[in-house]
């Protein structure tokens, strides 16, 4: 019965309890939850970092696209300046251009319905022309009246081209013109003399 009784305590010490089984449970679970929250944390982080990066390189890409449009508006700026400057040189010798042009028409004088023929010498038709219109020039005429031409190309046209006639002294064009207004030579050969205004005057 003793040496039953022995070995019936030696078994029991070896043989492992249910308490010290269920004990292990709640540690390993314990560290699985852990493992996973640190590998969540992680890749959390890695990503996070990766945007990070991400973003840096995005704002430095938008401050050099900032810093190259302020460039640009610079420029855009002073180009628009420089035009404008330009514009306004342009307008003003636009308009010296049609002053110029202006009194240059002073001297001028235009004459229609002269007949047109090929070959002609329209210079001494003209001064012929004036020489009865304005008598007593008629000596001094051949040398004030500079040079006369036809406007435009030869169109076939029944209507004759008009005349340019272009003096080198003022006096004597104006009393063409004076002459002109009440001349029935004129009327008679339908023949008519009027001012070379300019297109901006028309």
């Amino acid at each position: 019965m003793a040496a039953s009784g022995k070995r019936k305590s030696i078994s029991t010490e070896n043989m492992p309890t249910k308490m010290s089984v269920k004990s292990h449970k709640p540690m390993e679970e314990n560290d699985l939850a852990e493992n996973i929250i640190a590998s969540i944390k992680l890749t959390i982080n890695e990503r996070a970092d990766g945007l990070q990066a991400s973003i840096d390189d995005l704002k430095e890409s938008v401050d050099f696209i900032h810093a190259e449009m302020k460039e640009v508006q610079g420029k855009l700026a002073e180009t628009i300046t420089r035009v404008g400057k330009t514009e306004e040189k342009v307008l003003h010798m636009e308009s010296k251009l049609i002053d110029l042009s202006r009194y240059k028409r002073r001297w001028d004088l235009r004459l229609s319905g002269l007949s047109e023929e090929e070959g002609e010498d329209v210079r001494n038709k003209v001064i012929s022309i004036c020489q009865k219109t304005a008598p007593g020039c008629k000596e001094k005429l051949p040398d004030v009246i500079d040079t006369v031409h036809r406007l435009g190309r030869v169109t076939g046209s029944a209507r004759p081209r008009e005349v340019i006639i272009q003096f080198s002294m003022r006096h004597y064009r104006d009393m063409i013109w004076k002459a002109a207004k009440q001349l029935s030579f004129l009327k008679t050969h339908i023949l008519r003399f009027k001012e070379d205004f300019s297109t901006e005057d028309r």
